[in-house]
This record gives structure tokens, sequence and C-alpha cells, in this order.
């Protein structure tokens, strides 16, 4: 594919020049003539090759597949990334996708990553988040680990006490024993020229080395980052005897000077010049806002210097009260456009849209309003856009998503099979446009004027009757991390039951089970299933009633305070309140439960109990002291 540029400007070149001459276009040798006329219908056959790939593995009536391309108001906005592609041959291609859990799950960007590459070339895995560090779940393609002690943050978390870079996700350490670890699973595209890694880090004199290991029969790579005064890149570079599908970074003390190692992530690359490469983004929960934290941002891209930005944003800045604050949307999202452009002039920005969402049974009406602000800020901003929202059916398609099995009962997330159809729809309209621009001469206003009219469905779904469905959800789960000699058993979610707190009923880690049941996040929801590879014999949790005292309020008069400091005289009606009957799971005598009700804190629970926050926090795998009411905690093992 690449090779078509090249061409053409040697056809155009060397009929311009018989022109310019006033030489007859009869009178150019034979020889030349035949070589164009091959070339022309090489040419041709490469294209077609190309529009060949452009194909989908299922289509759904709800998808407007016939809509499925890029869009600009001026072909300048992602002309220079169609020129680039076109040299993939020649020189690496580098896309930089940002965005929030669908992103930071990557089954979308996978889909992407492998699909261009396969036509393009290889040019590496792309960036790596150091997740775990944060506290984070993993990627659907590798999980990661530490060991020692570290401090972790990640964009979503206010105030950051960690300089944050192009992942999103960094951790520090003062430990001169600790260690983390990169680990791909079973048949991960990592191929055998991804030799050259690049640790982006804080580099100073008083930070630690590392040791990285790249196989366990092999000696493990020195690695300074205390002594690069001359290095003016914002990572150290190490290339690899061999491609590795597992990386472990080993903190090395070398001097006394040393005190810290900080880490803001790792990017995997071909050892060649040429090839896609894919760099996906995303933190669980983020918003425009919360890119606008990462302020190694703009020092990252304008080293990376991408050939095309992706901006895969939105969702969480409008979903929680279906409001879109309109000016604030679009000063973040213009504010993001700036710095990439103030540090990568060249870099080509997309722009795009999330797709239908529901908050239970009620439509997130926002989305609508959120994908026409996307048009008008790419079109007056010079970027390229994609309409994702109506592509992928506008308005209440999501219910058609999850009956078809691509979505989740959350009816916000995807199931492993609707993460492959996204990236099908990207990187297809994506291949649309590049064809496009290679058979069209007029291309500089590419607008679709007129969608099709989204199917009406009701809004607001009757819960009753609509009850969310879970949906099971197909899928191969990481074997790599199932251990040893243990036998699958299926988990119901009962009512207060978190993710953590069935880690430990069970005994296993809360990371395997969001990989073995393919779960982006801790969001897990009543009589859904789980499962688990646990030896553990678990048998039907039964049921304690805890009756209340029955409460009475006595008829009195009860001196109010008012803001004013006016004191009020307040009539208070003799009324019993209800019997209270909270449902509690025991497990037996050794553990104890408590499940949250108004006005419980972490720090009363745990002098309540005679134990330690820290111990609340570690036993229900919990990553702050949020508590929800309705949630069980583990308290003692």
């Amino acid at each position: 594919m690449p090779k078509i540029i090249n061409k053409n400007i040697l056809k155009i070149t060397v009929i311009f020049i018989f022109f310019l001459a006033n030489i007859p276009l009869y009178a150019i040798p034979n020889v030349l003539f035949k070589y164009l006329e091959n070339s022309l219908l090489e040419d041709s056959l490469e294209l077609t090759a190309l529009q060949k790939k452009i194909r989908y593995d299922k289509r759904f009536s709800f998808v407007n597949y016939d809509q499925n391309h890029l869009e600009w108001s001026s072909f300048g906005a992602i002309k220079p990334f169609f020129d680039k592609l076109k040299l993939a041959d020649k020189q690496k291609v580098k896309v930089l996708h940002i965005g929030d859990s669908h992103v930071h799950f990557d089954m979308q960007c996978g889909t992407m990553r492998n699909g261009m590459q396969e036509i393009f070339g290889y040019g590496g895995r792309g960036s790596v988040a150091t997740y775990s560090l944060a506290g984070a779940h993993a990627s659907y393609d590798y999980n990661t680990s530490h060991k020692g002690r570290w401090k972790g943050t990640k964009n979503t978390n206010n105030p950051n006490s960690l300089s944050i870079g192009i992942t999103g996700i960094s951790g520090r350490t003062e430990d001169s024993t600790a260690s983390f670890k990169v680990n791909f699973v079973a048949g991960s595209e990592i191929k055998e020229n991804y030799k050259t890694i690049k640790i982006y880090c804080q580099q100073s004199p008083e930070s630690f080395d590392l040791l990285v290991k790249y196989a366990n029969d092999k000696e493990p790579i020195f690695v300074s980052a205390s002594n690069n005064s001359n290095n003016k890149k914002p990572y150290i570079e190490v290339t690899l005897p061999q491609a590795a599908t597992s990386l472990q970074f080993l903190i090395k003390k070398s001097n006394s000077s040393q005190k810290f190692f900080e880490v803001h992530g790792i990017m995997i690359e071909s050892n060649e010049n040429s090839g896609i490469l894919y760099n996906s983004v995303g933190v669980n929960g983020a918003g425009l806002n919360n890119i606008l934290r990462q302020n190694l941002l703009g020092e990252h891209i304008k080293d990376m210097l991408p050939d095309l930005v992706v901006i895969d944003l939105g969702v969480n800045d409008f979903y929680a009260g279906n409001t879109l604050n309109e000016s604030q949307t679009e000063e973040n999202l213009k504010k993001i456009i700036n710095n990439i452009r103030e540090n990568s002039p060249n870099t080509a920005i997309l722009l795009t849209n999330p797709q239908d969402t529901y908050l239970g049974g009620r439509n997130i009406t926002a989305g609508e309003q959120y994908a026409a602000l996307t048009r008008r800020i790419a079109f007056e901003n010079n970027c390229a856009f994609y309409d994702y929202f109506q592509i992928s059916g506008g308005r209440c398609s999501m219910l058609k998503w999850q009956s078809h099995g691509l979505a989740k009962s959350d009816r916000i997330h995807l199931t492993n099979g609707g993460y492959r159809v996204k990236g099908e729809l990207y990187m297809n309209a994506l291949l649309n446009a590049f064809s496009t621009s290679l058979t069209k001469t007029e291309l500089d206003n590419f607008v679709v004027k007129h969608r099709k009219p989204t199917v009406v469905i009701p809004a607001e779904l009757p819960l009753e009757k609509e009850k969310p469905k879970v949906l099971a959800v197909s899928y191969s789960p990481n074997v790599s991390n199932i251990p040893a000699n243990t036998k699958k058993q299926i988990h119901t979610v009962k009512y207060g039951e978190s993710l953590g707190l069935i880690a430990n009923i069970y005994g296993v880690n809360m990371q395997n089970l969001q990989q073995w049941n393919n779960l982006p996040n801790n969001f897990i929801v009543v009589n859904q299933k789980i499962t688990v590879y646990s030896n553990k014999n678990i048998t039907p949790v039964p049921v304690a009633k805890v009756v209340a005292p029955v409460a009475r309020v006595e008829t009195k008069k009860i001196e109010t305070v008012k803001p004013d400091n006016k004191q009020v005289a307040t009539n208070i009606v003799k009324k019993p309140l209800k019997r209270l009957e909270i449902a509690i799971p025991t497990f037996g005598s050794r553990k104890t439960f408590h499940t949250v009700t108004s006005g419980d804190n972490l720090w009363f629970l745990a002098n309540k109990y005679n134990v330690t926050v820290e111990q609340i926090q570690s036993l229900n795998s919990m990553k702050d002291n949020k508590l929800n009411l309705g949630m069980v905690l583990l308290i003692k093992n």
C-alpha cells in the first residue's frame, strides 16, 4: 500500500516533464510507457487489496455501516496522517488514543492495533501503564504487579502528589528492594522485533537505577536513571537481546545518594523504523478535566510527535447527572487540543464521542448533546471527526447492543464481542476515509449532512418490567493466571457484595477475578455470575436477621438552632418506626462482617471493632475510604 504514492509521484513527474518540453505523450518510450501502464495496474490491485481489508465479521441492523466514515470540514485536518500512512513501510507511524475505561480495557484499541498493523506493518505494542501501582485493573492482554512499598496515583485522583505523563498512571517508591512487573497473556501480539523498551521516569542523581529482567535464564540488564545528565528525553531506553512477554523492573540502589524511583509508564517498540505504533492510554473514570491534570502530557507528546491523536472521552463529563455543561466541556476540550498542537504542530487530531448509555432504566440523553458539541468543536478547530454515537445507532441503541450480547448489564460497558465490533467500526471508518483520499481529488470538505433517523424508543424504561438482564459474557479466561489444581466455581452476586469481598471469601486476588470474568472495572450487580478458580468450599450463605430496636419519638418541643442563631420551637409527632431487618451474610464464626449504614466511616468502624483502617481496606481490597450504604465489609478474617 505505501508504494502507491511513490509510483504516482514518479508517473506525474515524468508526464509533467514531457509536457513542459512540448513532447507529445505518444513519444514516451515504449518501455517507460509499459512501466507506467503496469504500475497503474499494480496500484489498482493494491488499492483493491486495501478495500478488501474493510470488512465486518458480522453486521447488525442497528449500526449505520453505510455512514461509517471519518468527517472533516477541511482535508488539512487529516491529510498529514494519511500522507504518513502512505509511507508506513519507510517510517514508523505513531497513533496516540486517549480515553477512559473503554480504552483502559483496550479490547477496542487492541482490535484496531492488530488490524492496522496487519495492513501497514508492526511498529510495536505501544504504551503500557503500570496500573497496579495505582490500584487500577489490568488491560485485556497484559497485567501488572509490584512488590515493596509504592505510592501510586492516576489522573482521576485529586489532588495528585506525583507528576503524571502520557499513560495517566504514575508510581513512586523509596524502597530499594521494590520492583514492578508487566506480564503479557498468552496469545498477545508481541513480535520478535519488539526489542526497544522506553521507561518513562524521573531522571535525577537521587534516582535509583534499574535492573531489567526479560528472561529467567538471562542476566538482567542494568539501566541508569541517575547518571543521564546528557539525556534530554523523558525516558531511558534499553534494547533487549530478544523480545519478551514478561518484563520485570528491579530497583537497584547503586550509591548512598539515591533515594527514590518514579515511573510514568513503559513503551514497547519494534527496533525497525516502519509500521504502526498504536498507543492506547485510558484510565477508568477519566473525563476531559482529568486529562488536564497530566502535567507531563505535553512534554511526552513533544517527544513522541504522534501522527494522529484520537480524543475518545466524554461519557464521564455528563453521565452522572445526565447534564452537560457545554461551556466548560468546550473549554476543556480546546485546552487539550491546544496542548497537543503547541507541542506537536503537525499532529492530526481526531475527535469522537461515546455511544448511547443508560443509568438504570433511564436513557442518558446528554450523549446526543455531547455528540453535536464535538462535531462543532472539531470543524471549528480543524480536527477530523468520527460520530461514533450516531454510527453505533444513536439514541436508545444501547438496548439493542445489549439484546445482541454486545453490551453488559450496566448498559455502559461492552462485552468482549462488543468491543471487537467497536474496534472494527473505528478501524474501518479510518480505512474508508484513507481509501477515499486515494481515489478522490476533491476532498476539501467531507461532512455527512443527513443522518438516518434513530428508532423512537422511550427514554425511560419501566423498571418493574424491564429489569437489567445479566448476560453471559463470551471470553477465554486468562489461563496463565488460573492457579494449578483449582476447581472452577460460579458465585452469584448478592446484595451488598463487592468484588473485593468475593475475592476474600474465596481466598483469591481481586485482579484475578477481573481477568477471569473480563471485568473492565470493579462494578458488579446483584445476580451477576462470577467465575472463581478456588478450592475453597463455600456453602450457601445463611442469612441472619438483625432486628433493630423499635424506636419511638416522644411528642415534645425541641429547640432547633438555625443559621441566623434564632431558636425555633418544633413539634414532633409521636410515631413508631418500622422494625429494621438487615440481611447479613454469615460465613462462620471466625469472620466478622459489617453492613454499612448511614453515618458509618472507616475510622468509626476501626474503633468499634478494635482493628485499623488499613486492615479493613486490605481485607476488602479498597483503594480509598469511600463507603456505600448497604455495602457488606469483612472486618475480621
